[in-house]
C-alpha cells in the first residue's frame, strides 16, 4: 500500500502537458518497483473491487486497462528509440591543403 501512496503522491506533484503527466505517472509506476504495472494491471482484473476501493465507477475503471498499456507501450518505445547523430563535419584545421 506505501508503494501506491508514493505514487499518488508524485503524481500530485507533477506538471506539464496531459501527455507528459502520462509518460511520467508511467515512469513512476516503474520507478517503484519494475513490475509495478504488470501487478496494477493484475490487480484491475477484478474492476467491481477497485471500483469500491477507489470510489471509482467500474465503467471508468473498465477503461484503466488498456490505457495504462497504451501509455506502457509509448514509454517502451520512446525509451528504444535510436536518436540519430548530426552530420559529422571535417573541420579546417589549419593546415595547409594537399595541392
Amino acid at each position: 500500500m506505501r508503494s501506491f501512496q508514493n505514487f499518488c503522491q508524485k503524481m500530485n506533484e507533477s506538471t506539464g502537458s496531459l501527455e507528459e503527466s502520462k509518460s511520467k505517472a508511467i515512469r513512476n509506476g516503474l520507478g517503484i518497483r519494475e513490475g509495478f504495472w504488470d501487478d496494477f494491471l493484475l490487480l484491475l482484473n477484478n474492476v467491481e473491487a477497485v471500483a469500491s476501493l477507489l470510489d471509482v465507477s467500474p465503467e471508468k475503471v473498465g477503461t484503466w486497462h488498456e490505457a495504462i498499456k497504451k501509455e506502457l507501450e509509448k514509454v517502451h518505445d520512446s525509451d528504444n528509440e535510436v536518436v540519430p547523430k548530426d552530420k559529422n563535419r571535417l573541420l579546417k584545421t589549419g593546415l595547409p591543403e594537399d595541392i
